[in-house]
């Protein structure tokens, strides 16, 4: 298994090397980084294909193939959807302006090489049950497979709203609050991390399975702590719109406050 394991960690190595890479030549020529989050879901989406394509595998490697490449497609279709026509987003715009004549080689670590990286640590879950052999599902698997499916239909239910409320240009600049938005200010961000608790926990029962639950810990932590959450509140900052909506509005998991 050894041999096995391997190969699936140069396999993922070398997708997400090529993934990254090539996406920074596109951003630089475009100069427009904000296509990076396009990386993000495709390149872990490619890895799941090779992967498959190589391995042998059982009921369980089927289905966590199968949920992964769903949100991979989604979640690329979308932010190629949202990014068309568009300028850079505002938080890579903003570093291209704080970094100044450094941007271009802070760009290529800090926003490519650190993510590429961190999608190997997200992928854990995929890479572990791929290298493992062939698994069956079991009941817990589904239960927790069924998460990761409610994941999956809480952020593409809430990406949906957003895109019809800013598809207004009356709603430009402006905060929306009403569907899943009126429980949560950030419902699509609570939909991913129940997609990946749901691949996590799935993988558990595999060799070294305690170590797929670095992947949700990591993603809950980036989207709570780092370059979800905070970045987009900070924008948000100061308006009385967005103060109103904050006092009532649970931050991340939906509910009534």
């Amino acid at each position: 298994m050894s041999g096995v394991g391997s190969e699936v960690w140069g396999l993922a190595l070398q997708t997400f090397v090529g993934v990254m890479g090539t996406f920074f030549v596109i951003g630089s020529f475009v100069k427009n980084h904000g296509l990076v989050d396009i990386a993000w879901g495709l390149g872990i989406g490619i890895m799941t294909c090779r992967l498959a394509l190589k391995s042998s595998f059982g009921s369980l490697q089927a289905m966590i193939g199968l949920l992964v490449l769903i949100w991979s497609m989604r979640l690329t279709g979308y932010l190629i959807y949202r990014n068309a026509g568009k300028p850079e987003d505002f938080r890579y715009a903003g570093w291209r302006r704080q970094w100044g004549k450094h941007w271009w080689w802070r760009s290529f670590f800090q926003v490519y090489v650190l993510q590429g990286l961190l999608q190997l640590l997200v992928a854990l879950p995929v890479l572990l049950v791929f290298r493992s052999g062939p698994v069956a599902l079991g009941a817990f698997e589904k239960f927790w497979a069924s998460v990761a499916v409610a994941g999956i239909l809480m952020e593409t239910v809430a990406d949906f709203q957003k895109a019809v409320f800013k598809r207004n240009p009356e709603n430009r600049d402006r905060l929306l609050m009403t569907g899943l938005w009126r429980f949560s200010r950030h419902p699509n961000y609570f939909g991913e991390a129940m997609f990946w608790w749901g691949v996590g926990m799935m993988s558990l029962n595999v060799q070294y399975g305690l170590l797929s639950l670095i992947s949700p810990l990591l993603l809950n932590w980036l989207l709570l702590k780092v370059s979800g959450v905070p970045l987009l509140e900070a924008h948000w900052e100061g308006r009385p719109e967005y103060d109103q909506y904050r006092a009532r509005t649970n931050r991340f998991v939906p509910g009534w406050k």
